[in-house]
Formats: structure tokens, sequence, C-alpha cells
């Protein structure tokens, strides 16, 4: 079941190019490694293949100019990834102020975003003109689009089922 799941999480760094699956998968063999001190040397194996042909992958990817590729290596550069993640997030905090209990409607997100995102960025940077903006399809938070589509409502609902479902 291990080697099924560690598997399917390398898959999904290879289809996905998430900075997210990155993290997990690190996270995941580093558990692995801790817990499992009987099979320590088969999984030290297993990891250095699997860094290897990841390696390899991702060079070939970055090297021939695949822009998923060098995102995730321009996002790894902690001035980067936190001005990023917040002007994303100070954006959508934005939107969901100025939404409503009924919300703006499937979709407002997406169209709006650069126009709360170029707002918001002119008050957080010094020159926002040195600075890549990024039209989104998605919050990157599901409790923050949902309360900007569909309201507070529908937001407290998503937040209560989900820890509903993690309790039960």
């Amino acid at each position: 079941v291990g080697d099924a799941i560690l598997l399917i999480q390398v898959l999904t760094i290879f289809v996905t190019y998430s900075r997210l699956a990155w993290a997990v998968t690190a996270l995941f063999l580093l558990i692995t490694f801790i817990f499992c001190k009987e099979q320590r040397k088969k999984l030290l194996v297993i990891y250095t293949v699997l860094v290897l042909i990841l390696g390899i992958f991702f060079m070939f990817h970055y090297t021939n100019g695949t822009s998923k590729s060098k995102r995730i290596v321009k996002s790894l550069s902690k001035k980067t990834m936190f001005r990023e993640r917040g002007l994303i997030y100070r954006s959508s905090l934005k939107m969901l102020k100025d939404s409503s209990l009924i919300g703006n409607g499937p979709g407002y997100f997406s169209v709006h975003y650069l126009d709360y995102q170029g707002r918001t960025g002119k008050k957080i940077f010094k020159n926002p003109r040195e600075h890549d903006f990024v039209d989104l399809s998605h919050a990157h938070s599901d409790f923050i689009e949902t309360g900007i589509d569909s309201g507070y409502a529908a937001m407290l609902m998503h937040i209560v089922f989900m820890l509903f479902a993690a309790f039960i």
C-alpha cells in the first residue's frame, strides 16, 4: 500500500507540477523513513532512485524552457514565494470583504481578480511595475473563493462541512 501511495504522489508531481505536491512528497518520504526503521536500507535505495528520476525529469524540462519548471524554481525564493502568495491572499480577502451574504455569483473571482490584484499591488509595493502580476482563475483557498462567489453563508457552510467530515 505504501509503495502505491508513493507512486501516486510522485505521479502528481509529473502531472500537475504542483509545488505542494513536492512538499507533501518530501514530507511523506521523511515520515516513512523515520517510522519504518526495519526497512530503511530499502527505502534509501528507493528514495535515491526517485530523487535521480525526478531530478533528471525536472532538469530536462527546466533546460528546455518549460515555464512551469522555472516557476517552481522561482517560487523557492523566499522573496518571491511570500510576496506572490501574500498578494494573492490580500487581493482575495479584499474581494471577500466586498462580497455579501449571498456572494457575487459564480466565476466572479476569475473575472475580477486582476483588478483587485492591481489595486492591492499599488498599495503594498513601492514600484508595482517591477512585479509580475498573474491572472488567476482561482483564489488558492476554496473557503475564500466560496465566500466571494457564493457568499458568507455558503463559506460558513463549507467550513462546517469540512469540520464535520474531519471529525467523523
